[in-house]
């Protein structure tokens, strides 16, 4: 089990998240996005945090999202 000392760097760690575009969306316009994905897969529920998806899908201080304007993926 991790000390307080190691949980507590793990919860203040940034992570850098990348947004990519899918389909026909335009690189970054705007500012909302009607679809997210992650890995290209499926589109996480709006209550996950960027710290969950990231522990999950997520490495190296990145975490790659790809957004849409139609339905893409999943």
């Amino acid at each position: 089990m991790a000390s307080a000392e190691e949980q507590s760097s793990t919860i203040d760690a940034k992570v850098m998240v990348r947004l990519q575009p899918a389909g026909d969306a335009p690189i970054m316009q705007q500012r909302n996005y009607k679809f997210l994905y992650v890995n290209q897969a499926f589109s996480p529920s709006p209550d996950q945090t960027v710290r969950h998806l990231y522990d999950c899908f997520g490495g190296e201080g990145k975490l790659v999202l790809n957004y849409a304007k139609t339905p893409m993926w999943g």
